[in-house]
């Protein structure tokens, strides 16, 4: 049995990485037999326990939960003991690596992570206005996440592999191959349908921009160089990365045709609009003329009526 945890910051995109062994291969965890809780509940409860936030300030230290802890550690283990190849995705296992790593050797760590200006676009996707302290907190998380997987990886590259999410998701085979070589993993099957990364709408359009938003001398950048130089699947080669601009010109040339599509279906629409409502309007005013010629049509009989009682 081998168990395999994916780690890595919010926005890393870890959970796709392990979505992807999936579908070659690598099984969910199950949850607990007795209190029927998931790798991810059980961090959940760990955490507020010892009250860490994901989002906290300083250093990611790694947490030494109580013996308490061990009972549903075994219990999670021993339900999937008849799985040989399983495991989970889970940012909150980035505070129990060392938890883990200790409570069973067949324990392994696939640490992911992204580029600072591909984290800050998924971390701002929801700003309105990207204000200085919004990047420089984005960009301060994702080196607070970063540094304690690089320094773990470095203390323990046995147990670990270091990859880039956008690597992984492009060129799975050659994440299966590295799993292979560190870890002697065999047995995953061939990646079903198109292996294809996916992104949100303009991907290469809103990287680019976050892009502008990090000066050069920033941090994030010497950091994330050392990533590039320790992990096992680095980022994209710089022949793909050079054609992010292009990419990103592709993207703005989308989003003004589908402007320019919206403009069209909404002038369609208030067109239909007008007809609309110039029809309801003659409606109403051939409702109108039928009442009067009710109306008159009803004197009419009552005047014949008269009529015919002089007679």
């Amino acid at each position: 049995m081998k168990v395999l945890l994916t780690v890595g910051s919010p926005y890393s995109g870890h959970e796709l990485v392990f979505e992807r062994l999936g579908q070659i291969g690598v099984a969910d965890a199950l949850a607990c037999r007795g209190e029927n809780l998931t790798p991810r509940a059980i961090h959940e409860l760990m955490l507020r326990s010892y009250e860490i936030a994901l989002d906290g300030e300083g250093p990611l230290e790694q947490l030494q939960p109580g013996k308490l802890w061990n009972e549903l550690a075994a219990d999670l283990l021993l339900a999937n003991i008849n799985q040989p190849l399983w495991g989970w995705a889970d940012d909150g296992s980035a505070f129990l690596l060392d938890f883990w790593r200790e409570f069973d050797p067949q324990v392994r760590f696939l640490l992911v992570y992204d580029t600072p200006h591909a984290y800050l676009a998924k971390a701002l996707a929801g700003q309105a206005r990207p204000t200085a302290e919004l990047v420089n907190s984005a960009l301060g998380q994702w080196a607070r996440w970063n540094t304690a997987l690089l320094r773990y990886f470095h203390r323990h590259p046995s147990r670990c592999v270091l990859v880039n999410s956008q690597h992984a998701l492009q060129q799975t085979q050659s994440l299966t191959t590295v799993l292979t070589e560190q870890w002697q993993i065999r047995g995953f099957s061939e990646l079903p349908n198109h292996p294809e990364t996916r992104g949100t709408s303009h991907q290469a359009l809103q990287t680019y921009l976050s892009r502008q938003l990090i000066d050069e001398s920033h941090p994030v950048w010497a950091l994330h160089q050392e990533l590039e130089c320790s992990a096992q699947l680095p980022s994209v080669s710089a022949s793909t990365t050079d054609n992010v601009p292009c990419s990103a010109w592709g993207d703005w040339v989308g989003v003004r045709k589908e402007l320019s599509d919206g403009l069209m279906r909404q002038t369609r629409i208030d067109e239909f609009q007008n007809i609309n409502q110039s029809l309801v309007r003659q409606v109403h005013q051939t409702q109108a003329e039928l009442e009067t010629l009710f109306l008159e049509n009803h004197a009419l009989g009552q005047a014949a009526n008269q009529l015919e009682k002089l007679q």
